[in-house]
């Protein structure tokens, strides 16, 4: 589930970072995609970290099982 959620971050983000495309900040007259660009790449190492885990949980799995038998 969290790799799931990573990816709608991932997915919606980018949306999000479309719309920090088009504003700019009006104190230091920044473009909002420095910010905005965040959700996006959290969402990905969110989902990329938490695949590796799952992926190390299987590989534990597996040989722990083979020895057990």
């Amino acid at each position: 589930m969290i790799i799931g959620f990573g990816l709608i971050f991932v997915w919606y983000g980018i949306e999000y970072a479309q719309f920090g495309l088009i504003q700019n900040s009006l104190m230091m007259r920044a473009n909002l995609i420095v910010t905005f660009i965040s959700v996006p790449i959290a969402g990905a190492f969110w989902a990329i970290f938490a695949g590796y885990r799952l992926f190390e949980e299987v590989e534990t799995y597996r040989t722990t099982r083979s020895v057990v038998k």
